[in-house]
C-alpha cells in the first residue's frame, strides 16, 4: 500500500526556504540519511588553474604585471624579468655598455677613454689651464691693505664670485680686553677723571728747578694759560716808605730832627768843655801846641813833667786854668 506524505506532516529541518547559488556563487548543501537537506548556503565560485585543462583565458582575465611599452633601441637593449610561470613581470631599456675587454682588434685607448673624466674626482694629476676656467665676474686685481678689510663671496664650488674691500670698521664692543681709555678720548683732559700724571710726563718749562725767595728778595713767576710756571727769578725787596702805613715821621724822613723823645746832643765845644773842665791836666807826647790851639777852648798853663811821667820824653803837660 502506498502512502503519500504531505509537507504538512514533515518536521522542519532548520533550512530557510530560499534559492541558493548564482552565476558567481555555488550552492553548498548538507543532506541527512533520510535524504533531507539539513543545511544550505552559497559560496563564491573558485577554481584552481589545475582544474582548467583546456581553452585559453581572455586578456581581460590575466593580471597586469608590466606597463605596456616598447623596449630597446639603436643605443639601448631591452631588459626583462620573467617569473617562475614564464610571465614577464618587468621590462625596461638600458644603455648599451660593452666592457673594453669584450672588444677585440680595437686600437689602444687612453686612460680617459675608460675613466669618466666628467667627474673631477677621477682627474688625479696635472692642473687645469686658466683658459679652461670660466669667468666668475671678479676683476683680476690686488685687494685689501693695512686699513682695509676684504669681503668675499664664495659659491658652492669654492670659487670667488665677488670681491669688495672697504675701510676696517670694528665697534669697540666687538673687541675684548680694551681699557676704558681705548673708547674714551683722553686727548681731552676733561675725560681723565682719576689718578695723577707723573711729573716725568710733563714737558720741561724752561724754569730752573730750585728754591726762590728769601729774607731780602721775593720770587717772581710767569704763569701760562694752563697754570704752569714758565719763568721764575728773584727780585730784591724794595718798598717805599710811602707804601707803609703807621710809620713815624723819622722813619720816612731819616732826619734826627723828626725823632721824638730824642736825647740832647752837645755841640763839639760843649762836648770838649764837659771833657776838659777847669783844673784838667792835658798830656801830649807829640805836639807842643797849647790845648787852646789844639782844642779851641780854655786857658792853659804849662806844667813841669817831673811831677807826672819823667820817663816819657818829650811829654808836654798843660793845666786848664780858666
Amino acid at each position: 500500500m502506498t502512502t503519500k506524505i504531505t509537507p504538512s506532516v514533515l518536521a522542519n529541518t532548520a533550512v530557510s526556504a530560499g534559492s541558493y547559488g548564482s552565476a558567481t556563487e555555488m550552492s553548498v548543501v548538507t543532506i541527512d540519511a533520510q535524504g533531507r537537506i539539513t543545511a544550505a548556503s552559497a559560496a563564491a565560485a573558485s577554481l584552481s588553474t589545475t582544474q582548467i585543462t583546456s581553452g585559453t583565458f581572455a586578456d581581460a582575465r590575466l593580471p597586469d604585471k608590466v606597463t605596456a611599452t616598447s623596449a630597446g633601441s639603436a643605443t639601448q637593449v631591452s631588459r626583462f624579468t620573467v617569473d617562475a610561470k614564464g610571465r614577464i613581470t618587468s621590462a625596461n631599456s638600458v644603455a648599451i655598455a660593452i666592457p673594453k675587454s669584450q672588444i677585440t682588434d680595437f686600437p689602444t685607448l687612453v686612460t680617459s677613454a675608460t675613466t669618466d673624466t666628467t667627474s673631477a674626482n677621477n682627474i688625479t694629476s696635472g692642473t687645469l689651464p686658466d683658459a679652461r676656467l670660466s669667468s666668475t665676474g671678479v676683476s683680476a686685481a690686488s685687494y685689501g691693505r693695512t686699513s682695509y678689510a676684504i669681503s668675499l663671496t664664495v659659491d658652492a664650488k669654492g670659487r670667488l664670485t665677488s670681491v669688495n674691500s672697504g675701510p676696517i670698521a670694528i665697534t669697540s664692543a666687538a673687541v675684548s680686553g680694551l681699557s676704558p681709555s681705548a673708547t674714551t678720548d683722553t686727548t681731552n683732559a676733561d675725560n681723565i677723571s682719576s689718578g695723577t700724571l707723573s711729573k716725568d710726563r710733563l714737558p720741561a718749562s724752561g724754569v730752573v728747578a730750585q728754591s726762590y725767595g728769601g729774607q731780602a728778595s721775593v720770587p717772581r713767576f710767569t704763569i701760562d694759560a694752563a697754570g704752569r710756571i714758565t719763568r721764575a727769578n728773584n727780585i730784591a725787596i724794595g718798598i717805599s716808605a710811602g707804601a707803609v702805613t703807621g710809620l713815624s715821621g723819622v722813619a720816612t724822613s731819616g732826619s734826627y730832627v723828626d725823632l721824638s723823645n730824642k736825647p740832647t746832643i752837645l755841640s763839639r765845644v760843649e762836648t770838649l768843655e764837659a771833657a776838659y773842665p777847669v783844673g784838667t791836666i792835658y798830656l801830649n807826647a807829640s805836639n807842643p801846641e797849647t790845648p787852646n790851639t789844639l782844642l779851641g777852648i780854655g786857658t792853659w798853663q804849662a806844667v813841669s813833667n817831673s811831677n807826672f811821667t819823667p820817663s816819657i820824653s818829650p811829654l808836654y803837660v798843660w793845666k786848664r786854668t780858666s
